[in-house]
């Protein structure tokens, strides 16, 4: 029965990807050589490493974070930076900061109130791009920016929690300051890109007391202007083709052993491909989002020694559910179950994905120290059963018609469940979509793709605002490598009129116990204590699925042959670039 539904579910996405490779040579920026950005680059004697991202971004590093969808890891590493990174390992791990503060060493305290005050102290050799040294009076200024209520920031996950967690920061000299919390975190010796950010106050302080505050949220230091910290100093971004950089000889770091990297923007993966195999391109990293079918594609044109490939299973893909429609969906826990039920995972990830990932059971990792614990507890795990489903659906009032969808006892069908991406340009993208709503189909929603566009020509807030309607579910990315993704469910997260549609949690989700185990799980130091605490989390998630776990996203990884990281983990590891000035290329 299996082999019969995968062969239809490919069958009914060969359409998509054939299209696609016919349209190849047509397609934006299809020149399998990539036109002349590269070799118009390329100095003589200098090495040059080419990335192929898929979308461009609207900014680069705006008030010192990175928020968005696009290229977001690797646009912070390339050029910015911050006191502390994550090792392999996913440990914090000193980058502009002098050492990592300890409760040991006495710079972090932990006071009887359950305040603290961790003490930062700078490298004396981190320096701005521009050769001003970074300085304490830097990440005031940050502070003071990212918490100033008239500032847009649009979907930075990690920046209600500075507002939520952080009462101050203060400078006590040009390499020192302290920052107060208001309660115990395990993560007062994290500071990086979503904490407290590193803003260049000798550059941008006039014009932030200034500006108003939307002009300063479309300041060109944010964009073509911006000035890091990072390995890399921008020097040119061309709109709609490429961003080029050249290493930054005063990184705290030490010099990239790379001189200079271009980052070209390539809508289409199959061109992506067709470039990687014409050599105009080195890298297409995790986040260009290539598939298993160009993976596939470059592992066999490239044989078993011209380069690298693989996925990296650091990202959730999820089916986010919207509540605000009123459909059943939102409104009936078993209604949700079922839906999981209807879903064949493993048909996904061996027919959509070639079988180069896994399926999702939980909001966690396969490896993760937790999982077994996760498994231990007992927690919900939701197979592939349409039987259990149909009697799910029926314990909520929902049987087949003899039209296949399901109805009511009022004969009433539960009404138009949009799903699960928007409109693109990207087969691979309408592949997914198609592919995740054929289960649900068959289980008798009537499942359209896709997702109603939002009028660009609207101003921003009310474009914000119509994205939050108009479908059943999104699919979307959950990311469990980083905690702080738990706060996406939050019911202080959920966008609406008050704080401008900005917010994550758009399935509106509250939960007032979650609210108080988050709280828990951040006060909590000890590591075993705290995995128990997370154990919890993922149960209530699994028990109220707010959101529906799939498979883990299959972020291929393709790099070609002389291009080498740090051992003893591969290049690109956690589908960023934290270490890219350690990387060496022939």
């Amino acid at each position: 029965m299996r082999l019969h539904q995968g062969s239809r579910l490919l069958r009914s996405l060969a359409l998509v990807g054939g299209t696609a490779l016919l349209l190849l040579a047509c397609a934006p920026g299809g020149s399998p050589s990539g036109g002349q950005i590269a070799a118009e680059s390329k100095p003589v004697g200098e090495k040059t490493l080419v990335f192929g991202i898929q979308a461009e971004p609207e900014y680069l590093v705006m008030y010192g974070r990175v928020t968005g969808q696009t290229f977001t890891a690797m646009r912070y590493f390339l050029w910015h930076g911050n006191l502390t990174e994550y090792d392999h390992q996913n440990n914090p791990t000193p980058s502009a900061a002098a050492k990592l503060p300890s409760i040991q060493d006495g710079d972090w305290k932990v006071n009887p109130d359950g305040t603290m005050q961790v003490t930062w102290r700078i490298r004396p050799d981190a320096y701005w791009h521009d050769g001003a040294p970074l300085t304490a009076a830097d990440f005031a200024f940050g502070f003071e920016v990212v918490v100033n209520p008239e500032l847009v920031v649009v979907d930075d996950l990690g920046l209600a929690q500075v507002k939520t967690n952080l009462a101050s920061v203060q400078v006590v000299d040009d390499k020192t300051f302290v920052v107060s919390w208001k309660h115990t975190s395990y993560y007062g010796n994290h500071n990086n890109r979503d904490w407290v950010p590193a803003i260049p106050r000798h550059k941008l302080e006039n014009d932030y007391r200034t500006m108003d505050p939307l002009a300063f949220s479309t300041h060109p230091a944010w964009r073509e202007e911006l000035l890091g910290l990072g390995p890399y100093k921008l020097i040119r971004w061309e709109r709609a083709q490429f961003v080029e950089s050249v290493a930054n000889d005063q990184f705290f770091m030490g010099r990239p052993k790379i001189d200079r990297v271009i980052v070209k923007w390539v809508p289409d993966n199959n061109v992506l491909v067709a470039q990687m195999l014409a050599g105009a391109v080195d890298i297409a990293p995790a986040e260009s989002m290539i598939k298993p079918d160009q993976l596939a594609e470059l592992r066999q044109r490239w044989g078993p020694d011209k380069g690298l490939t693989y996925t990296n299973l650091v990202i959730i893909r999820i089916l986010a559910m919207n509540y605000r429609e009123g459909g059943p969906w939102g409104r009936d826990l078993r209604f949700r179950q079922a839906m999981l039920h209807s879903i064949d995972r493993q048909e996904l990830v061996d027919v959509l994905h070639l079988g180069m990932t896994k399926p999702a059971w939980w909001f966690v990792y396969a490896d993760d120290p937790i999982t077994p614990l996760v498994e231990r507890a007992g927690v919900p795990k939701y197979d592939y059963n349409p039987t259990l489903a149909a009697q799910l659906f029926a314990q909520a009032g929902w049987t087949k018609g003899a039209d296949g969808l399901l109805r009511n006892s009022a004969g009433e069908t539960a009404g138009k469940f949009y799903c699960c991406r928007y409109p693109s340009a990207d087969s691979n993208d309408v592949k997914e979509s198609q592919a995740w709503g054929q289960g649900l189909k068959a289980a008798g929603i009537d499942v359209e793709h896709p997702v109603p566009e939002v009028s660009g020509a609207l101003p921003a807030t009310e474009r914000r605002r119509g994205q939050q309607f108009n479908y059943g579910g999104k699919i979307a990315n959950w990311f469990p490598s980083s905690r702080e993704h738990y706060a996406n469910l939050l019911s202080t997260n959920v966008p609406g009129e008050e704080n401008r549609w900005i917010g994550p949690n758009t399935s509106t989700y509250a939960n007032p116990s979650y609210d108080r185990l988050l709280d828990q799980r951040l006060q909590t130091l000890g590591v075993s204590e705290r995995q128990q605490v997370e154990v919890q989390i993922v149960r209530m998630i699994a028990e109220d699925l707010p959101l529906l776990p799939v498979y883990y996203n299959p972020l291929g990884v393709a790099v070609r042959e002389g291009i080498r990281g740090p051992a003893p983990a591969p290049i690109l590891n956690m589908a960023t670039a934290w270490d890219i000035h350690k990387w060496t290329m022939d």
